[in-house]
């Protein structure tokens, strides 16, 4: 069953990963400018004072207008980030302009930063993650390589916490039916899409 299980994300991940690519031009400029403006008039974004943001990645939606948005205002922005002193754990570190930044090595862009300026998931307000699938329960279907979950995993025994607030961003395209969650899956508070946010 496992197997089977994985087979049908990785199925799911290609058709939902082209979908996301097909987005393109106007159609993806306009589809991200009504999706930020659903985050910007929401009131966990205004009064978030730690936001982890994230590098769009592999057609991911850019969300780096707000990020460059929140960062003038005085939020303080994060990025993710994976130490190798730490075995790769995803973690946040504080976004300081595209000139302090670096290609990890999955290509994708990230701060600079030491064991002193690294910030765990517990300390943040607010996470957007990026993610690859979604369903009206909350779920995530991500890339397959766990880092959110693993960074993540106390929200799955929590009991009292309220922050980090977890928000998936999503083109509608990317919502589906139902996915399949294992035990280890962490899930969303809420969705944001061009169409609205779903929250759960």
């Amino acid at each position: 069953m496992a197997r089977n299980n994985d087979d049908q994300s990785v199925f799911l991940r290609r058709i939902l990963r082209t979908k996301r690519w097909q987005i393109t031009g106007s159609d993806r400029f306009d589809k991200t400018a009504a999706l930020i403006n659903h985050i910007s008039n929401h009131r966990a974004y205004k009064t978030a004072k730690h936001i982890a943001f994230y590098s769009a990645f592999d057609g991911e939606v850019d969300l780096s207008a707000l990020l460059l948005h929140s960062y003038n205002n005085n939020k303080h922005c994060y990025l993710p980030v994976l130490p190798k002193f730490l075995g790769q754990r995803l973690r946040f570190a504080p976004y300081l302009g595209k000139k302090a930044e670096k290609i990890n090595q999955f290509g994708i862009s990230e701060p600079q930063f030491s064991a002193k300026t690294i910030r765990s998931a517990l300390k943040i307000d607010l996470i957007f993650m990026p993610l690859v699938g979604f369903d009206k329960r909350g779920h995530r279907l991500g890339m397959g390589g766990g880092y959110y979950d693993r960074c993540l995993e106390f929200r799955r025994n929590r009991l009292f916490w309220k922050t980090p607030l977890l928000v998936g961003i999503a083109f509608e395209c990317q919502k589906v039916g139902a996915l399949i969650k294992n035990p280890w899956d962490v899930s969303m508070d809420a969705c944001v899409t061009e169409k609205c946010v779903y929250e759960f």
